[in-house]
C-alpha cells in the first residue's frame, strides 16, 4: 500500500515525527366463595388472600435452602449512589461448595435471586465476572438482610470491595453469615471460581482459594457510583484455571499501606505465572495524541489509526487510537515505523503485544509513525506510545496533551510478544482530565 501521502508532524522534546496512515477496503390464586341465603340474598365474599411467596436459596458451604420458585419483585433492588463505607468480614463460596436449595448438595452455581426469574440482577448464575460495574461478581449475604422493605442487600445491591478493587452485586443469600466476627457490621460471601468445574482436580484447588478469603476484614462501599477515578477496578480473576489470585491482592492491599490508598492500581501477577516472554529489547520511547495526529490526509486533531480492527486487522476491538486501561486484554494504541509494521520481517505487525516495564503497562501495535526511523545509539527501534482521549474535553488543551508527552520521552526497554500474567499492570491512566498522571520512575 502507499501511504506517501498520509503523513502528521509532531515535534515532542525536539523529536519531529510524522505517522502514517492506512486505508483498508479490506397466583396468586384468587379464592373467592359466594354463599346464597334461601330467604335473603347475600352476597359473603371471602377476601382474596395473596401471598407473595420468596424465593430464598441459601449459599452457605453446608446447606441452602430454597423455598420456592416464585420471585418476590415487588421490593426494588437499593440501587441508588449512596457511596456508604460499611466495615465487613469477607469470605467466599464457589461450585463446589454451594448448593441449588434442595436436591443438588454440592457442585452447582445455582442462586437465590437469578435474573431469569424478574429479579433485578444480572445473572442466571453464580458468576465470577471481571468486578467491573457492568460485569460485577455474584455475592451473598444473611437471608434477613436481603428480603423486605428494609433489607439492607436487596436482590440486585451493588457494592465496591475496596480490598479487592472490584464491584459485587446480591444474587444470593447465606445461612452462615448471621454473625459477623467482632468490629465488623456484616458477613458477606463473594463467589470464586468458574460456575463449573473444568477439571477433575480443581475441586481442591478451589476449595483452597476459598480458605484463603476466609473472615478477611475490609471495607466495602455500598451502592457506589460507576466512578472509575473514585472507585479503580482490578480485573484480575480471583480464581482462575488452578491460580488462586485472590490472596495476593488483598496481600497487596494490606502492604501498600492499607485499601483507602489510591489511583496507582497495581494488579499483581498470579503465583507460579509462566514468564517466558519474547525479546527484551532497547527503543527510543516518545508519546502522540489527538493534538499531533492526522487521518491520513493532513487533517490534524484526530484518533484515526492505520491499523483498525474495524478493516479487519488483528488489533483487538480499537477502531481508533485508545488509551485502555494497560492490561494484556486492554492494551494501549502503539505506533512504530512503517517499515517495521509490514512484511513477513516485520518486527512489529498489526496485533502486536509489548511490555513497558517502566510505565507497567502492555501496547497494542495499531498506528504507523513515518518518523520513528530516527532511531539512535544502540536502541533497536523507535516507538511512539499514544496518550489521552480519542476526543479531548474542555480541561485537554493542546499544551496539557504534549507537555505529558514530553515526560514520557526517553531511552528505556520493552518486552516483545510479553505473556499475559507475570508482569505488574498500572492501570493509573497516562493522562487525564487535563493532567498527565502517567507514573513514571
Amino acid at each position: 500500500m502507499d501511504f506517501s501521502d498520509k503523513r502528521d508532524k509532531r515535534e515532542t522534546a525536539g523529536v519531529q515525527k510524522k505517522h502514517g496512515r492506512a486505508k483498508r477496503h479490506i397466583l396468586l390464586s384468587h379464592t373467592f366463595m359466594k354463599s346464597l341465603s334461601i330467604s335473603l340474598f347475600i352476597i359473603v365474599v371471602i377476601g382474596i388472600f395473596s401471598q407473595n411467596t420468596s424465593f430464598a436459596h441459601i449459599a452457605s458451604k453446608n446447606t441452602n435452602l430454597q423455598m420456592s420458585n416464585e420471585s418476590d419483585t415487588s421490593n426494588p433492588s437499593n440501587n441508588a449512589n449512596t457511596d456508604e463505607e460499611v466495615t465487613v468480614s469477607l469470605q467466599a463460596f464457589a461450585y463446589p461448595d454451594n448448593t441449588d436449595g434442595g436436591e443438588v448438595t454440592s457442585n452447582t452455581a445455582a442462586i437465590a435471586y437469578p435474573h431469569n426469574m424478574g429479579f433485578q440482577t444480572k445473572h442466571d448464575q453464580a458468576t465470577e465476572g471481571t468486578g467491573a460495574p457492568d460485569d460485577p461478581i455474584t455475592f451473598g449475604a444473611f437471608t434477613p438482610l436481603t428480603q423486605g422493605g428494609q433489607a439492607v442487600f436487596l436482590p440486585g445491591t451493588e457494592i465496591y470491595v475496596k480490598a479487592l478493587k472490584k464491584f459485587a452485586i446480591l444474587e444470593d443469600s447465606c445461612d452462615s453469615c448471621g454473625t459477623p466476627p467482632d468490629g465488623t457490621t456484616y458477613l458477606i460471601n463473594l463467589w470464586l471460581g468458574p460456575s463449573q468445574l473444568t477439571s477433575n482436580d480443581e475441586a481442591q484447588k478451589i476449595e483452597d482459594c476459598v480458605k484463603q478469603v476466609a473472615e478477611i476484614k475490609t471495607t466495602i462501599v455500598l451502592n457506589p457510583s460507576a466512578d472509575a477515578t473514585k472507585y479503580p477496578v482490578d480485573k484480575t480473576p480471583l480464581y482462575s484455571k488452578g491460580d488462586c489470585t485472590a490472596k495476593s491482592l488483598l496481600d497487596k492491599a494490606s502492604t501498600s499501606g492499607g485499601e483507602n490508598q489510591p489511583p496507582k492500581d497495581l494488579v499483581s501477577p498470579p503465583q507460579g505465572a509462566p514468564t517466558t516472554d519474547g525479546d527484551t529489547i532497547k527503543v527510543s520511547v516518545t508519546s502522540y495524541g489527538f493534538p499531533d495526529n492526522d487521518d491520513g490526509n493532513g487533517h490534524y486533531k484526530t484518533a484515526v489509526i492505520a491499523f483498525p480492527h474495524s478493516d479487519d486487522y488483528p488489533t483487538t476491538k480499537h477502531s481508533e487510537a485508545t488509551e485502555g486501561k494497560g492490561t494484556h486484554d486492554d492494551p494501549i494504541t502503539f505506533a512504530a515505523y512503517t517499515g517495521d509494521t509490514e512484511g513477513d520481517s516485520a518486527a512489529f505487525p498489526p496485533g502486536t503485544i509489548i511490555y513497558v516495564p517502566f510505565l507497567q503497562k502492555y501496547f497494542i501495535l495499531e498506528d504507523q509513525c513515518a518518523d520513528c526511523n530516527d532511531v539512535k545509539g544502540d536502541n533497536a527501534f523507535h516507538i511512539d506510545l499514544w496518550l489521552g482521549p480519542n476526543k479531548p474535553g474542555p480541561q485537554d488543551t493542546d499544551k496539557s496533551i504534549e507537555d505529558c508527552e514530553s515526560s514520557i520521552t526517553r531511552d528505556t526497554t520493552i518486552i516483545l510478544n510479553p505473556t499475559a500474567t507475570g508482569h505488574d499492570v498500572d492501570t493509573t491512566p497516562l493522562y487525564k482530565d487535563g493532567k498527565c498522571s502517567a507514573v513514571t520512575p
